[in-house]
């Protein structure tokens, strides 16, 4: 009983003082929304294990320098220097993240792409859904191999999960790619914020990339780079 005369007494005054109560729903829900986003956030950055094989096997590869203090990207040059040299890793990948336009489904859209070496997938040890991930020679020569993987969600929403869709391709900035894969249900990259719809291998960056003269500069920090120990 004394629950509901609490109840009564709390009902009457917010209807003498609606505008204090407005205020103070209105600021609890702003609160358990930012809790939310925030939890989220911290559940798939920290908490939640990285769909691939074995991820406590994985490293982040860093550019260290002395007049610019912190852990900042590399520079492709360096990464193939890092790839073909080290005795640390048994393989380095590198990843960087891009927009790109989808077109021939309707409205065009602008995806979330990453453009990755052809070892992205083997290294990360993620078996696609569909079909396969890169080979060496997709990634050998700018320009010349357009293949693309694309998520189980483009794959999902744009194809209807068509089950020969590696005999299809897919339209990104004009150019049409061949669909060679589809990635996992539960995996989107690396980077959980900036999740993937679309990879493409790092050598069809004069297609997609918006700064090509910088790719092969070396002191151009702008890619990421993980190392399976």
């Amino acid at each position: 009983m004394g629950i509901f005369e609490d109840l009564r007494y709390s009902l009457r005054a917010i209807a003498k003082n609606r505008g204090v109560a407005a205020v103070a729903v209105v600021s609890l829900a702003l609160g358990i929304g930012a809790n939310t986003t925030i939890f989220t956030m911290v559940n798939a950055v920290l908490l939640r294990p990285l769909p691939v094989e074995t991820p406590s096997r994985l490293a982040a590869v860093s550019t260290v320098d002395p007049q610019n203090p912190g852990f900042l990207f590399c520079s492709y040059p360096n990464y193939k220097d890092y790839r073909d040299r080290n005795s640390v890793f048994s393989a380095l990948l590198l990843y960087t993240t891009v927009t790109i336009n989808l077109t021939g489904h309707g409205d065009p859209q602008l995806l979330m792409g990453q453009l990755v070496s052809g070892n992205y997938f083997s290294v990360l040890g993620v078996t696609p859904a569909v079909g396969r991930g890169f080979r060496p020679e997709e990634d050998a020569s700018p320009g010349a191999i357009p293949v693309a993987v694309i998520s189980y969600g483009i794959w999902t929403r744009e194809f209807g999960r068509d089950p020969q869709i590696t005999s299809r391709t897919i339209s990104l900035n004009g150019r049409p790619y061949d669909i060679v894969g589809v990635a996992p249900p539960d995996f989107r990259g690396l980077n959980e914020m900036l999740g993937a719809d679309v990879w493409l291998p790092m050598m069809m960056y004069p297609e997609v990339y918006p700064n090509v003269s910088s790719v092969n500069q070396r002191r151009a920090l702008l890619f990421s780079v993980a190392g399976r120990l």
